[in-house]
């Protein structure tokens, strides 16, 4: 992830789009620049300043596809998933230690309930759920060929590397990472939960189409590493208690807002290690709040940009808040599950899989195509592309923050992400 200065979108687009769409009267100069990818003022003809964001976002997701760069591209979106996880992790440990819960009652939880590890092989046949059910037909009929196929005896790793859908799969052939429960979708895993060791599932429909799955291992966890996953089940159990309200009023108290810096960082004008918000042990930075901004829906940067001064200083405690209790969380050493990581993977390729296949990139492209595909993808019909296109603008400050979106008039720089 390049150390781009990137603001919230799309607060630090306008002036510049206002620019592009009307750049390059009688000038060679690209109008507009993601990364090595350029477009001349004849490809930008006729778009409106919202639909050339959305061709920047689509060449910047394109062009992480043709490097082979897309978890990549998620890290903010995981690192932020990772944090919201740290905090939730803070607030059991609290309400455990409040109620005097120790080791030794959790192990006698876990005793009564071990969780278990699957390893699974799948098939999956892409179909959105927001599809109609005709549209969804098709791919339900392939899983159930895939299906037959299986159960008559032909390999099913090699039926996975040659059928399936996901991004990936040819060369895992269909192995996935090892799933506990709340890793996978909840049909996933109640299907695969249920089965005994070599055996092939019925086609399963989840939100991200028709699977065929065979378990191939079934383990229980040791208590060491399903720990924090124990703390939080038990946690959940106990009677309702102020013990996380009790900290987080005084952790308020605690957080002193720099309002010009906050409206200066609004209007693009701060430095990136300019404090925010500062308390006794710690401070949220411009540079932070920005890599934040960039992990969460583009309509946030939206409602930031409409607030006045009073709103925005609220919102900002509120956002100051999260970091002051992974601050604290870290302080404290608190345990994150061990196979969070794997998680966090898995739940992004969950994401970007349908985007993948419903704009027909999973397979790659030649970097040398990029330009030609994202105008391809900006303007192609059909209800698959509309959901994938949808979904990708509500990502769209994470997609602008991957790589460098320049004018000829960006100063060249200010590090400017889009």
């Amino acid at each position: 992830m390049k150390p781009n200065r990137t603001l919230p979108e799309p607060l630090h687009c306008v002036l510049l789009l206002a620019l592009a769409v009307g750049a390059g009267c009688g000038s060679d100069e690209p109008a507009l620049e993601v990364g090595n990818v350029a477009f001349q003022e004849n490809d930008l003809l006729g778009l409106s300043e919202d639909r050339v964001r959305d061709l920047a976002a689509l060449t910047a997701f394109t062009l992480a596809v043709a490097r082979d760069e897309v978890d990549v591209l998620g890290e903010p979106l995981k690192d932020r998933w990772r944090e919201e996880r740290r905090v939730e992790r803070l607030r059991d440990e609290l309400r455990l230690e409040a109620a005097g819960v120790d080791r030794e009652v959790l192990e006698a939880h876990y005793d009564q309930n071990p969780e278990l590890e699957l390893v699974v092989r799948h098939i999956l046949f892409m179909a959105d759920r927001d599809l109609p059910d005709d549209a969804r037909e098709p791919a339900r009929r392939e899983a159930e060929e895939a299906l037959e196929r299986a159960r008559s005896g032909e390999a099913f790793p090699e039926l996975a590397a040659e059928l399936s859908e996901e991004p990936g799969a040819a060369e895992r052939e269909g192995l996935l990472t090892p799933g506990r429960r709340d890793t996978w979708v909840t049909e996933f895993w109640e299907t695969a939960s249920a089965l005994d060791e070599g055996e092939i599932s019925e086609v399963v429909d989840t939100p991200f189409g028709f699977h065929v799955l065979r378990l191939e291992e079934r383990r229980t966890v040791p208590f060491e590493a399903a720990r924090p996953t124990v703390a939080s089940e038990v946690a959940a159990e106990l009677p309702d208690d102020p013990v996380w309200d009790r900290w987080t009023d005084e952790a308020r108290r605690e957080l002193e807002v720099d309002p010009s810096a906050l409206v200066r960082w609004r209007d693009g004008a701060a430095e990136e290690d300019e404090a925010l918000v500062r308390w006794s042990e710690g401070s949220v930075t411009v540079g932070e709040l920005d890599r934040r901004m960039v992990s969460l829906p583009a309509s946030d940067g939206r409602r930031v940009e409409r607030m006045d001064d009073s709103e925005l200083e609220e919102w900002m405690v509120e956002e100051a808040l999260h970091f002051r209790a992974a601050h604290e969380a870290r302080e404290k050493e608190v345990e994150l599950p061990s196979t969070l990581d794997d998680e966090l993977e898995q739940e992004w390729r969950q994401r970007v899989g349908p985007w993948l296949h419903f704009m027909e990139l999973a397979d790659g492209l030649p970097e040398a195509d990029v330009a030609e595909r994202a105008r391809e993808l900006l303007g192609a019909t059909g209800q698959n592309v509309d959901i994938a296109r949808r979904e990708l603008r509500e990502h769209r400050p994470l997609l602008l923050a991957y790589e460098r979106v320049r004018w000829p008039e960006d100063p060249g720089d200010s590090g400017d992400g889009g």
